[in-house]
């Protein structure tokens, strides 16, 4: 203590005769520069970095990484980096010289690829001197980075991301914890890729030999910790939330694919779950920045691939009541933030997938919970208030619809013959043992249907369709609800398309007529095309999707009258995806699609889960008869 305040005496005194002392390179003065300079920040302005600078030079930087590392000029160049770590923050107050720095950095590399070399990866190595070393490395890039033509010119140094990456990795794998406050490396390697272009990732799976899965599970097994420490910190949450944004960024080279594979999905929702439970009571700026990372994050990456696993991982992992946890602090986040990233979720995203049974099922579950407590006012007080409504409501109207499909999954079964087209229960038909999903009244309409309908070729592609669904997380059940979604949705909407069809193609017979739903817009929209021009070509799929797409098409060409092609446009991920769904030749004709009797158990259906929903708002429980009440019909 006595030697300390004797140096710092001496720097009081006669601080340019202290630099001056160091830059000739007297060690104690070196070291203690190194270390306290922060206390004396007009030594900016006389010279400081000009020492480190001096004695980080590339030429004094050992050319034989075997060389003693604790030799004079290493350690003079050591307690430099030391000082050097702690220079980032004055950047912005206009006391650091682009110039000296941008200059600077090429000795600064060479050296820490000796330090890397002479005192991180040598197994003898004390963890202590290992991680001090990795720490000043990291925290002195980390400074540098702050300046954006500095950060570039870090950037396109040969090494320099490969370097980074092999910090990275070792990041808290060590005895001694780190000597930082946060997540040094971690914000050091994220702030390097994340303004970089595409191709600094790319060198970053090359310093890991093409080990993309290791990649993902390095960054995910930090953000787990993170989740499931004791003390949940919203610095660490926002670094390893914002590196893993940074990683995703580019699909080609394998690694969002891998954080996909290893559930980055579910992790980044828990993380945002838990920010959730203390940022009303403490809406801190980390708090904050955590949460719209984590959004973020969703918002952008939930409609990888298929889009309907992530959706539903999502959901499952409490997106739902996060979501509503932390709307309360909605309105402190920047309106473009806003705009951007929280309000679409519920929106526009979510609500597209809402076309899937499993989806459904899933939101209506968390709904409930968050019905349950006061949250749902909270959300729709927030500034995402107008988009849960529309939400809110979109999954009563799907809820109450999914209770229709259960009711109907097993009625209306139409003979697949063409010439028959009976309609009866399940029970009343014999099914295709090959494909398993086609019908028949009778032995004699399955024998006419396969000699001399389409099912010999369209068997083939039915059961081709079902090992792809197999290797899909959709199920078989949603592609049903889809299709029984779509046959209903057209049927309500029959009067508008009445119109449509007088106004866009008069003369033209219905059944001639593709009845096109949108469901990439809420509520969806409504066209038609002509069957004669139609050619159904998948936008995105299969090879045997697209042949089926066909082979229906050509079906309905084939038999004028017998059938009428309704086609969805769903949301699939990164692109669209088109459902092709075949009803009877009569459906134009129809006033609601389906029959008296289940018409009339649907509306009591209905009915009960609206009041189940309205008595659960309140609290209460309710029976409800199960006697059949007449149907009232909408004129």
């Amino acid at each position: 203590m006595a030697a300390y305040q004797k140096v710092m005496l001496r720097l009081k005194r006669n601080p340019k005769e202290f630099l001056a002392c160091a830059q000739r390179g007297n060690l104690p003065e070196a070291i203690a520069l190194g270390n306290f300079w922060q206390d004396f920040p007009e030594l900016l302005s006389l010279g400081l970095l000009d020492v480190f600078f001096h004695h980080t030079d590339d030429s004094k930087a050992p050319i034989d990484s075997s060389a003693n590392h604790m030799d004079k000029p290493v350690q003079l160049a050591f307690a430099s980096f030391v000082g050097l770590a702690k220079v980032g923050e004055f950047w912005d107050a206009g006391l650091l010289d682009e110039s000296k720095v941008l200059k600077a950095w090429p000795g600064i590399f060479t050296w820490s690829e000796y330090f890397f070399v002479a005192r991180v990866l040598p197994v003898g190595v004390p963890d202590g001197l290992r991680q001090g070393t990795m720490d000043s490395i990291a925290s002195t890039w980390y400074g540098f980075l702050k300046n954006a033509n500095v950060r570039q010119a870090m950037a396109d140094t040969p090494g320099a991301i490969e370097l980074a990456t092999h910090l990275w990795i070792r990041e808290g794998t060590g005895s001694v914890p780190s000597f930082a406050t946060i997540p040094v490396t971690s914000s050091m390697f994220d702030s390097l890729l994340k303004f970089a272009d595409d191709s600094a990732l790319d060198r970053v799976v090359e310093a890991m030999d093409g080990k993309v899965d290791n990649i993902a599970q390095i960054a995910l097994n930090r953000l787990r910790a993170a989740i499931k420490g004791p003390n949940l910190d919203a610095m660490e949450m926002l670094i390893f939330t914002d590196t893993i944004n940074t990683l995703c960024r580019e699909p080609r080279n394998g690694l969002r694919d891998a954080f996909l594979r290893f559930n980055v999905i579910h992790w980044v929702t828990k993380g945002l779950a838990a920010i959730s439970t203390n940022i009303v009571s403490a809406p801190d700026p980390k708090s904050l920045a955590a949460m719209l990372s984590c959004l973020g994050f969703l918002s952008n990456y939930i409609e990888s691939t298929d889009g309907f696993t992530w959706v539903l991982q999502s959901i499952n992992a409490g997106l739902i009541s996060a979501y509503a946890d932390c709307s309360p602090v909605f309105n402190k986040v920047d309106l473009s933030d806003r705009e951007d990233i929280i309000i679409p979720i519920f929106d526009d995203i979510i609500p597209r997938y809402m076309v899937f049974r499993s989806v459904v099922c899933a939101v209506d579950g968390a709904i409930f919970s968050v019905d349950q407590s006061n949250r749902r006012g909270k959300l729709e007080r927030s500034p995402a208030g107008d988009a849960w409504r529309k939400f809110y409501a979109l999954t009563l109207e799907r809820r109450a619809f999914l209770a229709q499909h259960h009711l109907l999954k097993d009625k209306a079964i139409i003979c697949d013959n063409t010439k028959c087209q009976r309609m009866d229960d399940k029970n009343a038909f014999r099914k295709c043992s090959a494909c398993l999903c086609t019908f028949y009244c009778s032995k004699e309409c399955q024998a006419i249907a396969w000699k001399q309908g389409d099912h010999k070729s369209m068997c083939k592609l039915k059961q081709q369709e079902r090992i792809e669904h197999k290797a899909e997380s959709i199920t078989k059940q949603d592609i049903r609800f889809l299709h029984h979604l779509t046959l209903q949705d057209g049927a309500r909407n029959l009067p508008h398309l009445r119109a449509l069809a007088a106004r866009e193609f008069p003369g033209i017979p219905y059944h001639s007529l593709v009845i096109s739903i949108n469901y990439n817009f809420l509520p969806p929209t409504f066209s038609l095309k002509p069957i004669d021009t139609y050619t159904g070509q998948n936008i995105r799929g299969t090879t045997n999707g697209e042949d089926r797409h066909h082979a229906l098409v050509q079906k309905t060409k084939e038999h004028p009258g017998k059938y009428v092609l309704v086609e969805a446009m769903i949301s699939f991920g990164e692109g669209d995806q088109l459902i092709l769904t075949l009803a009877k030749g009569d459906y134009w004709d129809s006033k609601d699609g389906y029959d008296e009797l289940v018409a009339d158990e649907m509306d009591q259906m209905m009915a009960r889960i609206i009041v189940d929903n309205i008595m659960k708002n309140l609290g209460s429980q309710v029976k409800h008869s199960e006697s059949r009440r007449s149907r009232r019909r909408n004129p």
